[in-house]
């Protein structure tokens, strides 16, 4: 059985309230509904004159973009390197309360490199469908991953990570082992990144143009 996510949930009964309503200006009668639902697939496209298997085909969330390779770490304890208002290593950062409360008392271990491939968003979307596109195994990024792309561009110099105030965002587990959207970004005017954590369950939906990065 296949299951229906919370947007396609929501577009859904947007389109049975739009239904109720013109059946009863009666734009369309319960005769027409019928004939419509008893039409095959190929009668409904002949019909309409559209092609609506071309229409359920999902277009991409996500444009690759580049790749980047970090090293390994043996140990990285996040206390030691993200320090509100502070710079060490070149970088200045501002931690909202969340990143603060969630990934400073993180210590992580044996870090293997990797690459961080980043991806632009071509449209709006939540965390969930996000996550689907990039596939469970290579969301997470490591806390010592996104402190090496920081690292590159200390200064906002140009690089893989976005330095417009766009948002680069990152999926990391914090002390509890619970997955988070981690967002970054350069503030040109302060010299700093901002680093911000968000539920994966936020129902706000991340903007086109932001970037997103996984292994």
């Amino acid at each position: 059985m296949n299951t229906i996510d919370a947007e396609s949930a929501s577009k859904l009964a947007g389109l049975q309230i739009d239904l109720l309503q013109k059946i009863r200006q009666e734009h369309i009668t319960l005769v027409h509904l019928e004939w419509f639902l008893n039409l095959s697939k190929v009668q409904r496209n002949t019909v309409s004159g559209v092609d609506f298997s071309s229409l359920t085909k999902e277009t991409p969330l996500l444009e690759f973009v580049t790749s980047v390779t970090v090293p390994g770490v043996d140990k990285f304890i996040a206390a030691d390197h993200f320090k509100h208002g502070e710079t060490v290593d070149g970088v200045r950062c501002y931690l909202w309360e969340d990143f603060q409360k969630h990934f400073l008392g993180k210590t992580e271990e044996n870090v293997a490199g990797c690459d961080i491939r980043i991806h632009k968003l071509l449209k709006g979307s939540r965390d969930l469908g996000i996550r689907s596109e990039i596939g469970e195994e290579k969301e997470e990024i490591k806390l010592a991953n996104l402190w090496s792309m920081l690292k590159l561009q200390s200064k906002g110099e140009s690089g893989a990570l976005l330095i417009n105030g766009y948002a680069n965002i990152f999926y990391v587990r914090d002390t509890e082992g619970t997955l988070w959207a981690v967002s970054a970004y350069w503030r040109a005017d302060y010299r700093e990144w901002r680093l911000f954590a968000y539920s994966i369950g936020y129902q706000n939906e991340w903007s086109a143009g932001y970037q997103v990065c996984s292994r």
